[in-house]
């Protein structure tokens, strides 16, 4: 396993000395985790991989508010 050094506030450190019973390193392993599994998801899946997985009906959507969202997902 890698080895990877972090820096915090001082009062972030403090507080959580005040806690000896919580395996830190394992709280940021599984933290680091979910934010990686959602930056993949959001920017490896396909479209057509998400709707099926979604079970969107297109055509229930109206043009408007599909380009709103187009539109507001870019930026």
């Amino acid at each position: 396993m890698a080895n990877y050094t972090i820096h915090i506030p001082e009062e972030l450190y403090n507080r959580m000395k005040k806690h000896p019973e919580i395996k830190w390193s394992e709280i940021l392993r599984q933290g680091i985790k979910e934010y990686l599994d959602i930056l993949e998801f959001k920017y490896e899946m396909k479209s057509s991989e998400l709707l099926s997985k979604l079970k969107v009906d297109l055509s229930k959507i109206p043009d408007e508010l599909a380009i709103d969202f187009a539109i507001k997902s870019r930026s």
